[in-house]
């Protein structure tokens, strides 16, 4: 087993670029093959789950901010909420193994990445902008597949993996094992991670309110039941505990999330349908934060929570003629409820979802056919119909106010009836260079929080229209001995959903926006052991209603890579550089946006290195932030309802070490 840890980088920039990469269960190699003289996928980057998880990070978001375009606000330690050229929340798709989670917490506190680790899932499948439509409607931004495989097992019928974490800074650490058992007629499989990490402390030695404790499990069962039959149910709890968030006024004692699923996947010998999948899920999600519990306070508010998510879909593959084809239905049904109470008096001062339920039915198809040698197209259409109701809309709460008289008038049922779909082309130019053109519709139905948040201070807007994202893509690639990769994409918004800020009270409408930027990604190999990464992302978003700036876009950034590779000895360094931010929406400025302040520039530089103590077992150990930097992450996180409010900053010199067994 070569060094698994570097594989994570390099997954970052080399697939992006059109690089196929097939990664064995035993092996992770260090030095990627290029695949020339053929087409190749450029819109979809995958990652093993042992790359993605080398690299230590509280949840699956903060490892993926590694990835080009991809970044993450930041409210603690936890819960690193994930932005895709310049996208975020509902603009994005997250599966977890095929089910979707909505977290407990208008104030996300809880994305659907904080319930995955880096080593619950075997594989991650991430699409920038919108380039598929089988995974739900919208994904606008993006798409965030995690899957789990049936587990390959040795001679004696199991597999087993333990790791093991430990961060100086916050002095804390995870403790996680997978163990399987079985053979081709059927499985049993375990994950589960226990994680404890104190606050940690900024480049200026000051403690930031960010410590944490998680307990996750997962139990996995698969059977044979036929030839070409395969059944497949899982469960997975996760639990959240004393969870500090110094950008919010709020933190978390408590938040639980319940997954359930079950799979079912058919093989036809014969026909122009070659495989059917259904699947079924329903997600939990019970949630609580207070002003008190964790601050050494006698008095403010707690919000007890839940949304609980339940859905499916059915999907078929096959061959119509020369097209290859994916094709199916899916529903997902979403019900919110919340309120917000004094403490120690226990009145009603708002609701966070009065009762709140989305429902999605779609139908889709994708089709994809290679027209010669050098040509390909692919084309995705898809329709949804949705509703959105509310039902406590009239109950009184503070000041004899309701949800209804807070929206201006009592909401009836919303419904859309939404088409979205995408065309894209690939050309060989040559031998080594590819050009890739995608244009794509994308609707984004308005979230519960946006439609129907009733505070005094928080009020949302039950008209909202969906956005309607009209994008455009271009790449041109080399896929030669030194391969690059040039991206450039505009993303015109008709109907975007502004949060805004009116009067001290938090508001939604829409507007007419746009996204556009560009990426560009490097690799060369200098010789047989040095390995060198390049990646650069620049994004920019508009109000064109006014002329003002988006809020919480990323900046100008930049990453250089040396890794260095021999025998059973691995080493890199990785230097991250990020620009000023001047290009803000304040909220404390006309704009009424929702950007603290305008931003400084930094740069980083981390190291890392590796030691296979033998076959199974590998001890990797870094230290990020070396010259212990003072820095925040211009999208992360304040309390907005602060009249002085900060942003996090993000940890200072932290040294880590990992130790991972396979066996």
């Amino acid at each position: 087993m070569k060094s698994q840890w570097k594989m994570f980088y390099m997954c970052c920039s080399v697939v992006s670029v059109g690089v196929q990469v097939s990664v064995q269960a035993d092996e992770s190699p260090l030095f990627v093959e290029v695949t020339r003289g053929a087409l190749l996928d450029t819109s979809v980057s995958t990652f093993t789950s042992e790359s993605v998880a080398q690299k230590p990070g509280s949840d699956m978001a903060e490892l993926l901010r590694s990835v080009n375009g991809v970044s993450g606000t930041r409210m603690g330690g936890r819960a690193i909420d994930p932005i895709i050229r310049g996208q975020q929340a509902t603009q994005l798709n997250v599966l977890l193994d095929g089910a979707y989670l909505h977290g407990g917490c208008p104030n996300r506190m809880d994305p659907p990445t904080t319930y995955a680790s880096g080593d619950s899932y075997d594989l991650v499948t991430l699409f920038k902008g919108s380039q598929t439509v089988l995974y739900g409607s919208g994904g606008s931004g993006g798409t965030l597949v995690l899957s789990r495989h049936k587990p390959v097992f040795n001679e004696q019928g199991y597999a087993a993996t333990v790791t093991g974490v430990a961060r100086s800074n916050g002095e804390g650490g995870t403790l996680s094992a997978d163990v399987a058992t079985g053979n081709d007629q059927g499985y049993f499989r375990f994950k589960g991670e226990v994680a404890d990490m104190d606050s940690y402390e900024d480049g200026n030695g000051d403690i930031v309110r960010s410590a944490y404790r998680s307990r996750a499990a997962a139990l996995i069962v698969g059977a044979q039941l036929g030839e070409n039959t395969d059944l497949t149910m899982s469960y997975d709890r996760n639990e959240e505990r004393d969870v500090l968030f110094a950008g919010a006024n709020m933190d978390s004692p408590e938040s639980n999330a319940d997954i359930y699923r079950v799979k079912l996947e058919h093989r036809f010998d014969s026909g122009t349908i070659q495989q059917m999948k259904a699947e079924l899920f329903q997600s939990n999600v019970d949630h609580l934060m207070d002003s008190y519990s964790l601050r050494d306070k006698v008095a403010g508010m707690y919000a007890p929570s839940s949304s609980d998510t339940r859905g499916g879909r059915v999907i078929f593959d096959g061959w119509l003629g020369a097209h290859q084809a994916s094709f199916g239905a899916d529903y997902q049904s979403n019900t919110r409820n919340g309120l917000v109470y004094s403490y120690p008096a226990n009145m009603p001062m708002g609701q966070l979802w009065p009762d709140v339920t989305i429902e999605q039915v779609g139908v889709f198809g994708e089709v994809n056919r290679t027209l010669s040698a050098r040509n390909r197209v692919k084309l995705g259409l898809r329709y949804d119909y949705i509703t959105a109701d509310v039902n406590n809309e009239n109950d009184v709460f503070m000041m004899n106010q309701t949800a209804a008289t807070l929206y201006g008038a009592t909401p009836e049922q919303q419904r859309e009836y939404n088409i979205a779909g995408f065309t894209s082309w690939q050309h060989q130019l040559n031998q080594n260079y590819q050009l890739e053109m995608t244009a794509s519709r994308s609707v984004r139905t308005a979230d519960a929080t946006e439609r129907y948040m009733a505070k005094s201070n928080w009020v949302g807007n039950p008209w909202l229209a969906p956005e309607k994202h009209h994008q455009l893509e271009w790449v041109l690639s080399n896929t030669d001995k030194s391969p690059w990769s040039l991206s450039a994409y505009y993303n015109r918004i008709d109907d975007y959903i502004l949060r805004y800020r009116d009067s001290s009270i938090e508001r939604y409408r829409n507007v007419e926006a746009e996204i556009y930027g560009v990426e560009f990604e490097h690799q060369h190999r200098l010789n047989a052991q040095w390995l060198l990464n390049s990646s650069l992302s620049y994004t920019l978003g508009n109000n064109l209603d006014t002329g003002e700036p988006l809020s919480r876009i990323s900046p100008l950034t930049a990453r250089l890579q040396a890794l260095y590779q021999s025998g059973q000895w691995g080493a890199g360094i990785t230097s991250s550089l990020v620009a000023s931010q001047s290009e803000v929406c304040l909220a404390s400025s006309d704009c009424a946006g929702l950007d603290v302040t305008p931003t400084s520039g930094y740069g980083l530089v981390d190291l890392f290195a590796d030691y296979r103590l033998s076959p199974a077992v590998t001890l990797a150990a870094g230290i990020d932030n070396v010259f212990d930097k003072t820095y925040r992450v211009h999208e992360s996180r304040d309390d907005v309802f602060d009249p002085t409010p900060l942003q996090v900053n993000e940890p200072g010199r932290s040294v880590w070490m990992k130790l991972s067994g396979k066996f």
